[in-house]
């Protein structure tokens, strides 16, 4: 090897060198200017620092000799600013080098466009390269093949949509595929053969999170990770996605945290595989299938088994379109404590509901878990609607606009709950009978029965209430309101309520005498005069005009 002038003549390998291309002009708070580029290094203990020996020809003929992982050379500023390809070389005597872009350490991420060969180099990270347009090296696999840790390692790519080399996505000996290619938004080119194949892989933590457009075909291995246990949001948020799904894809025996995995499937709308969905060692299951928004395909056999979940919060909210058969099992979660929104905008569902569905003896927390069945009108199964434990059963079942069917026996036990408002709200169809057990602690059930037609509503056990709004509609099939030690308001806002309507509901209405001041608030009903007054007051109500 000669020097003449700090250049090198002879000696260098070009098969050996790390080739990538950079645009100074990216720049960000952080960032070298935009006329230079620092080589990201990272100094691993006890390696690359006693044989770091290489050259780096930065692409405007000029060449820098590195000896230490600190060298100052490793920043270099350009006559211009624009794109330029860097080359870097072993000299006698190097191993490797770590290139390693981070996120938040390393802020000329947003610098690096392309990256041509790999060579003598260990990419230990790309991460947050969001300006990346190119990836066609076909040198990558030695190293990356014998890595068990991917952590991030294409996280950010945020503008990235090009072809990639074969083979480049399949890690054999991976473990940890933590964020691997999180973030992809724009990413819409057919994936190489083997991409997404490890099937060693156990943390599959948000490895496509955020895949906004991609909607090609899966290759044959893509998802199949039997040994995989933590998938939170693994496939969260592929928006466009609607390809038929390969062979295995989705079969998890052993996940425990299933949280987000396939959230935001927006416009999926295609047949299952068998055994998908069916995650029996799974207790973290919050918004795990939400937002199916077009999804009404047969669910396989033990699809939404998950008998140690306790945590389902969203799980399969906003099913829009959806009404098919449900599989025996589904929706039978003994050991769940959250089920806030858990089936909530299930429109157009209506069919039988399984042995066990919402059978739920140690929820505390049932907010908006059935809200929107707009049409559903089925028979609910033993169990249904009994929450002992309880405290917030706001919005559970609002808005059953068709719903008229016998309540089971147990429905509306909520010895415990302080908050029931709009829970039946919008039972457009019902007109039979309800008995409510709260608690002693709720003082308000405020809209819990707005727009609803109940023929019966008894409520025992809520002693400091001090207000019940009944909002009716014309016609008032209401003929008893029994509340045991209450005070009572009971709203009428619809200006075109009749004084005959009026004279009607208040006969139907039980003697209040035993209770202390009951009130009936009356809003915008002009018709009304002495004559409602002393109807009232006959039964011990007092009359508020608004």
């Amino acid at each position: 090897m000669i020097y003449i002038n700090n250049n090198i003549f002879g000696g260098l390998d070009e098969s050996k060198a790390l080739i990538f291309v950079v645009d100074t002009s990216k720049i960000e708070s952080g960032s070298s200017t935009n006329v230079q580029y620092k080589i990201p290094l990272q100094l691993k203990t006890g390696l690359y620092d006693v044989d770091c020996k290489y050259i780096i020809k930065w692409g405007d003929t000029t060449q820098s000799t590195i000896t230490s992982s600190v060298d100052a050379n490793l920043l270099h500023t350009y006559p211009f600013a624009g794109e330029y390809t860097i080359k870097i070389y072993p000299l006698s005597g190097a191993s490797r080098i770590s290139f390693f872009v981070n996120n938040l350490a390393n802020r000329d991420r947003l610098k690096i466009r392309e990256i041509n060969q790999v060579g003598f180099a260990e990419i230990d990270s790309l991460y947050g390269c969001a300006n990346m347009r190119a990836f066609t090296a076909t040198d990558f696999s030695t190293y990356w093949n014998t890595k068990t840790d991917m952590s991030y390692m294409f996280a950010g790519w945020n503008t990235f949509n090009a072809t990639l080399p074969s083979g480049f996505g399949n890690f054999p000996n991976a473990t940890n595929m933590t964020g691997v290619f999180q973030g992809w938004w724009v990413y819409n080119t057919t994936l190489p053969a083997g991409f997404g194949s490890f099937a060693n892989a156990t943390n599959l933590y948000c490895t496509y999170y955020d895949w906004r457009v991609f909607n090609k075909a899966l290759p044959a291995g893509f998802g199949v990770y039997p040994n995989a246990t933590n998938l939170y949001y693994t496939y969260c948020e592929w928006f466009a996605f609607n390809q038929t799904l390969p062979a295995g894809f989705g079969i998890y025996p052993n996940a425990t945290n299933i949280t987000g995995t396939y959230a935001d499937w927006r416009v999926f709308n295609q047949a299952l595989p068998s055994g998908f969905g069916n995650y029996p060692l799974a207790t973290a299951v919050s918004n795990a299938f939400s937002s199916w928004l077009a999804f009404n395909q047969a669910l396989p056999s033990g699809f939404g088994n998950f008998p140690l979940a306790t945590n389902l919060f969203g799980a399969y909210w906003g099913w829009f379109a959806f009404n098919q058969t449900l599989p025996a099992g589904f929706g039978n979660y003994p050991n769940a404590t959250n089920i806030d929104r858990t089936y909530q905008d299930w429109r157009v569902f209506n069919k039988a509901l399984p042995a066990g569905f919402g059978n739920y003896p140690n929820a505390i927390s049932v907010f908006a878990t059935y809200a929107s069945w707009w049409v559903f009108n089925q028979a609910l199964p033993s169990g249904f609607g009994n929450y002992p434990l309880a405290t917030n059963v706001s919005n559970a079942l609002v808005a059953w606009y068709a719903f008229n069917q016998a309540l089971p026996s147990g429905f509306g036990n909520f010895p415990l709950a302080t908050a029931v408002n709009y829970a039946f709200s919008s039972w457009y169809a019902f007109n039979q009978s309800i008995t409510l057990t709260t608690s002693a602690s709720l003082t308000n059930i405020a809209q819990a029965f707005h727009l609803s037609i109940f023929k019966n509503i008894t409520i025992s056990n809520c002693t400091n209430v001090s207000t019940i709004n009944i909002y009716t509609f014309n016609v008032v099939p209401l003929e008893t309101l029994i509340v045991n030690n209450l005070k009572i308001s009971f709203t009428i806002q619809y200006s075109t309520f009749t004084k005959t309507a009026y004279l009607d509901l208040i006969a139907s209405l039980k003697d209040m005498t035993a209770l202390t001041s009951p009130t009936m608030t009356v809003k915008n009903v002009p018709a009304f005069d002495t004559d409602c007054d002393n109807a009232a007051a006959a039964k011990n109500w007092t009359v508020v005009k608004i």
